[in-house]
């Protein structure tokens, strides 16, 4: 575990042991953290309605701190103490298009406007693109020592201290490289930045050109960690030849498939395999989630007081569902339908 890990548990679990105060069950000393306490927490961030996802990282939190005290035991799976099974489950595949091109928007028009602001921010953008890099990591990058040659050894900002290479292997990723030497040449501390900052301050400065070119959810609708979906879903069609599932396409090769999965994860710097389907999308889960999308939707609509009224009013007609609902997306908007009226004979 690494260090920066290792200090956000200690602040998770300092929340934890305020809010045990807060149901009532304080804590004289943390070796008495118990079952019954974990079993508490649980249930409080389950009636909350945080998400599987939350669920999952807050139950680890707890059982790695059991560990440390002496009592591997003291916290159950989480499908043991959750009221709905379903919770307890994390989904790893993605469920809709986070990719800046996938979404209408070109990565290039959006760059242009960063570099209007700042020559490096849009270097930084470009090279997070190239090389699937978090903000935090590009930021913190030392290009000179990053530099290995044919791969770019990314260490500063990693998650976890986990290190990895990616490879630099087109003419536009070395250009990309050289230029930030020549750019990171000039700061004392080999960091791509265009000024002596604190590094948080730099990162923030980061996200602040970002939103000021439009990236964010009030902005475009896109993030700057759809770049590591754009970067992640080329990396896949580079070694299959189509789209990655959440984009549509399809691979029956199950062998090729793990393969352009693992790639994925290993340049985007995740351990485990279905981290990649957390970026590029799980054939059969988007398969099902869509069926149960459709399912919701035609109950809707057979339910729906106003599309009765809609239909008596056209008469004969036939209707379709038209927009991302009808391609068994959720259903987040307003409703799209669009009808035919019959013709007279």
């Amino acid at each position: 575990m690494g260090i920066k890990t290792e200090q956000l548990y200690v602040v998770q679990l300092q929340v934890m042991v305020r809010q045990l105060s807060n149901l009532n069950m304080p804590l004289q000393n943390l070796t008495e953290f118990s079952t019954r306490h974990v079993y508490a927490l649980t249930r409080y961030y389950e009636n909350a309605g945080q998400s599987s996802s939350s669920l999952q990282k807050k139950n680890t939190v707890l059982r790695r701190f059991g560990n440390w005290i002496g009592k591997p035991d003291m916290t159950p799976r989480l499908a043991d103490m959750v009221v709905d099974p379903t919770r307890a489950k994390r989904s790893y595949s993605a469920l809709g298009l986070k990719a800046w091109s996938a979404n209408g928007v070109d990565p290039e028009e959006v760059i242009g406007r960063v570099e209007a602001e700042s020559m490096v921010t849009g270097l930084q953008m470009r090279i997070q693109r190239a090389f699937g890099l978090r903000p935090r990591e590009v930021v913190m990058l030392k290009p000179q020592t990053a530099d290995q040659g044919r791969g770019l050894f990314v260490t500063d900002g990693t998650k976890g201290g986990r290190a990895r290479i990616v490879p630099i292997d087109s003419p536009l990723k070395r250009a990309l490289i050289d230029k930030a030497k020549v750019y990171a040449a000039r700061n004392p501390r080999g960091v791509l930045t265009d000024r002596l900052q604190p590094m948080h301050k730099a990162i923030n400065h980061y996200y602040y050109i970002a939103k000021k070119a439009g990236v964010g959810k009030n902005g475009l609708g896109i993030t700057l960690h759809g770049l590591r979906h754009e970067f992640a879903n080329t990396v896949f069609k580079e070694i299959t030849g189509v789209d990655s599932p959440v984009n549509g396409g399809r691979v029956d090769d199950p062998e090729l498939l793990r393969q352009a999965m693992q790639e994925a994860s290993n340049q985007l710097g995740h351990r485990r395999l279905h981290a990649g389907a957390a970026n590029l999308g799980s054939a059969r889960h988007l398969s099902y989630t869509h069926h149960k999308n459709l399912k919701f939707l035609k109950e809707h609509i057979e339910g729906s007081a106003y599309v009765a009224s809609a239909v008596r009013s056209a008469g004969p007609s036939t209707w379709w569902v038209t927009g991302e609902a009808a391609r068994g997306k959720g259903l987040t908007g307003g409703l799209q339908l669009t009808y035919r009226a019959a013709t007279k004979p």
